[in-house]
């Protein structure tokens, strides 16, 4: 973990074999914390009854905490189960007076370092050396040239990729991965404390693996969907007037699909991979106002049948604000209304995922949800600190909080940056870990060359690794029945203990 967020990113498909601990060994140790989560914790309501027991909540469980990075858990990746680990081991932190107090709190310290904020001011393009090797600075709309050494993009990253640069075959290609899931969100204003619900409170459908389809496959508002509610007010007095309450509620959908024919310039072989993943549409129609309201009258029944207290729920709501696939497009220009950037799939992370520097343009970096390590606060921030290093780097600059890292060079070797060296005595652990790599090579091989049985070897590599159905025996290896995660059992002893 500690290379994926605070270290370095992984520059070639060989890196991640060198932290196989790091990626690996916690993964018991969250099936084991998994077990003693309690139903509460998981839900506070559902399509079964007011009272949820263990019965309605344990089949929702895994798939529902391996959802994070909004993708269906039942194609993601089980090493995502880590972030349920250090939820349940370190608790969750909450920015009293709201998530944008972390933003104020990082314009203070940047403006008391002499940094200078320029608000509504939209950018046109970045601009480029004559042989467009360096990016040395912005134009804004209004035309204005605003020089730099260098240029740091936040925007998203598709967007920032088809409207700031100039086009490339990549940037095509960027346009043409699978995107996550999108969202109806709504913002509540009550008038009074809604004591049936809790500061969390998860909501699951019954057709559970039905819906995921319909959201990731479909690109749509699912017939029964699940959705989750937070209410800061219960935890954050600054949140609503005292003695009302403050929800958001959300409600994962599909994102939007752009109509496409086949004479668009996108290319044949981008509207073969749009196919392959469910992207393509000749005559996209999608009734985002028809789901808003389905979504609303959805919540508010499922609200009122969790318990007799709030049977006049929808009376309360005294002010309300929606935020859909196409109000995340156009106020803050995500790609498709994808509200965490490009989809984490197998394909999509690590060595897969995009750099946080441009491979061709120099001075010209990235951080946000799409690029290494990925979505979310912590993650985008901890991607801001490796594209911070990097810069100062290029810069031969020295990097305050690792002084370790010398000007273009790279921090001092720890335990964790030593490769692995084979014994003497290869066991069969020993080997299957090697075939598991040499194996996942020639599926990216394959796979770009657009062989049909790729599809079933890209789901084979995603791997499920939270159900462990074998038994670990002193130095053997143990697997889950889709032979997706191959370990040794001294990787889980150092887990567990």
């Amino acid at each position: 973990m500690r290379h994926v967020l605070q270290m370095h990113p992984f520059h070639s498909l060989v890196s991640p074999t060198r932290h196989k601990p790091s990626i690996c060994a916690l993964i018991p140790s969250s099936i084991l914390a998994l077990a003693n989560t309690s139903p509460r914790s998981a839900s506070a309501g559902c399509s079964h009854s007011p009272r949820c027991t263990w019965g309605c909540v344990l089949p929702h469980i895994r798939p529902t905490r391996s959802n994070r990075p909004q993708m269906s858990p039942f194609d993601a990746p089980g090493t995502y189960s880590l972030l349920q680990y250090t939820e349940l081991t370190e608790g969750i932190w909450y920015p009293v007076g709201g998530f944008h107090k972390i933003v104020q709190a990082l314009v203070n310290i940047a403006e008391r370092n002499g940094a200078h904020f320029r608000l509504s001011t939209p950018v046109a393009r970045v601009i480029l050396s004559h042989d467009g090797s360096r990016a040395i600075g912005v134009m804004t709309a209004s035309g204005e040239e605003l020089r730099a050494d260098v240029v740091i993009i936040n925007a998203d990253l598709v967007w920032a990729y088809q409207h700031l640069l100039p086009p490339t075959p990549y940037a095509a290609a960027l346009a043409a991965r699978k995107a996550s899931c999108s969202s109806i969100s709504f913002y509540w204003s009550m008038d009074r404390k809604v004591d049936a619900l809790q500061t969390h409170n998860v909501f699951l459908t019954e057709d559970f693996k039905e819906s995921f389809d319909e959201i990731f496959n479909d690109n749509n508002l699912p017939k029964d969907p699940s959705f989750y509610i937070h209410v800061p007010s219960r935890l954050d007095e600054t949140a609503a007037p005292q003695g009302r309450d403050t929800m958001v509620v959300l409600v994962p959908t599909g994102h939007i699909v752009e109509p496409k024919t086949s004479k668009s310039p996108i290319g044949l072989a981008k509207g073969l991979l749009e196919i392959s993943s469910g992207e393509w549409s000749e005559d996209a129609e999608q009734d985002f106002d028809g789901m808003v309201s389905r979504a609303r009258t959805e919540v508010v029944r499922r609200l009122k049948a969790l318990d007799p207290r709030m049977a006049q729920f929808d009376s309360w709501i005294t002010n309300e604000q929606v935020a859909t696939p196409i109000t995340w497009k156009e106020t803050f220009n995500l790609d498709r209304g994808a509200i965490l950037g490009i989809a984490h799939d197998f394909f999509n992370v690590l060595s897969f995922r995009p750099k946080t520097r441009h491979g061709s343009i120099k001075g010209c970096y990235f951080v946000g949800a799409s690029t290494h390590p990925g979505t979310g606060v912590p993650i985008v921030l901890a991607g801001a600190k490796l594209t911070a290093t990097q810069i100062l780097q290029d810069m031969n600059q020295p990097v305050p909080w690792a002084p370790g890292i010398t000007a273009k060079g790279k921090a001092p070797k720890s335990a964790l940056d030593v490769p692995q060296k084979l014994r003497g005595e290869w066991d069969l652990a020993d080997i299957l870990q090697l075939l598991f790599v040499l194996l996942s090579v020639v599926v990216v091989f394959h796979y770009f060359g657009g062989a049909v049985w790729v599809v079933d070897a890209t789901k084979w590599a995603g791997g499920r690794y939270v159900d462990v159905l074998a038994g670990v025996e002193n130095g053997t290896a143990y697997f889950d029945r889709s032979v997706s995660a191959l370990f040794t059992s001294r990787t889980l002893r150092a887990a567990i203990q």
